[in-house]
Parts: structure tokens; C-alpha cells; sequence
């Protein structure tokens, strides 16, 4: 059975230029229409396209982690992409020569299966947990 998981680190995050809008504004016209995200008919508008810089922390197969460390740069709808928060993806089809994980990130073929808290010791794992806790205040 083939396992298309991986867990990505968030390292920096930020609105698109002018510049880079303008070349993704035929895609945009995709996204013109409000999402429905839920039976009940709700209407949503999309997250806005950020340019989000991925740390390929690992790949996830029966054998435990193998260990990747890979950084793409992707134009991205992604919610939230802090700095103290990781994800576990499911990339759409398998690994190969031809189709890695970082051409699937970019081009967006993944879904995202739950994010997680950074969980690296120390002082890191510490400032994690006070940002995310500083995020629910704020809301």
C-alpha cells in the first residue's frame, strides 16, 4: 500500500506582490465564485494566495519516518501557515521520479490531514505553545 504522507513546517509566510498577483490573475478567475464548504449551503470565500515557504520535514511510511529536508517556496490558500505550526499532507498520487513532493506542493495536489503544534524541545517547543496560546486570546 502506497503512503503519500508527509509532515511540512511553515518557515515564512507572506501577502503576494502587486507583481506576483497580476501573473496568477487567470487563476484567480477560478476562484471568483464563493466556495460551499459544507451541505447546509453556506457560502465562503477562499483563503487569499500567499506565498509560503515549506520545510519537507519528513515522510511518513509503515517503517516510522524517514527522515527529508527539503524547502519549496509555493503560491498557497492555505489558512494559517505560522512559523509554530506543522502539518501532516497527503500528497494526490504517488511518489516517483517524475512527480516528487516538492512539484505536487507547488502545484498544489495535496490535502492537508491536520495541523500540529512544532513540537521541538526546548525553548522552541515552549515558544510554540505561548504563540498558539497568544493566537487564542487575540480571536
Amino acid at each position: 500500500m502506497d503512503n503519500r504522507r508527509i509532515i511540512i513546517g511553515f518557515r515564512n509566510s507572506r501577502k503576494l506582490t502587486l507583481e506576483e498577483l497580476e501573473d496568477e490573475d487567470e487563476d484567480e478567475e477560478e476562484f471568483e465564485d464563493d466556495f460551499e464548504f459544507s451541505g447546509f449551503g453556506l457560502k465562503s470565500t477562499p483563503p487569499p494566495l500567499r506565498s509560503v515557504e515549506i520545510l519537507i520535514l519528513s515522510k511518513l511510511s509503515e517503517n516510522g519516518h524517514q527522515g527529508s529536508s527539503k524547502s519549496v517556496v509555493v503560491k498557497s490558500r492555505l489558512p494559517w501557515t505560522w512559523s509554530w505550526l506543522q502539518a501532516t499532507v497527503e500528497l494526490k498520487s504517488p511518489v516517483n521520479k517524475y512527480n516528487g513532493e516538492t512539484k505536487q506542493l507547488k502545484r498544489g495536489s495535496f490535502r492537508v490531514v491536520q495541523y500540529h503544534l512544532d513540537p521541538s524541545q526546548g525553548e522552541h517547543g515552549c515558544a510554540a505553545i505561548n504563540l498558539f496560546i497568544s493566537s487564542l486570546q487575540q480571536g
